[in-house]
């Protein structure tokens, strides 16, 4: 969807694989992009590309009913363990799902 809406504004985006680009180049250096962010972040409050992936696998969890493989393979990891480490965040929905269970 977001490449779609992309290509509209910008048909020179449709082919390409990245997510972020610049009008100089194809795609964005990772300073760049680290720059970019430093430059967008609140003061006092870190903020690092790596935090958009870490988003990214978590959200993907929770609206695959914690489908780790689907989401290893979105993330493109190559090893199981590197994904698991993002359930510990979404294992309070089993809090909730508890909660959620009709009162005896």
């Amino acid at each position: 969807m977001f490449r779609a809406e992309m290509a509209k504004k910008k048909p020179h985006v449709a082919a390409s694989p990245y997510v972020f680009y610049s009008q100089r180049s194809p795609k964005f250096s990772v300073r760049g992009i680290q720059r970019m962010i430093e430059s967008y972040s609140l003061p006092n409050k870190k903020l690092t590309p790596h935090m958009f992936r870490h988003t990214f696998c978590k959200w993907m969890l929770k609206a695959t009913n914690n489908d780790i493989e689907k989401v290893r393979r979105l993330a493109g990891h190559s090893n199981i363990a590197t994904t698991s480490r993002y359930l510990k965040d979404s294992y309070s929905d089993l809090a909730d799902a508890v909660e959620a269970l009709p009162k005896f």
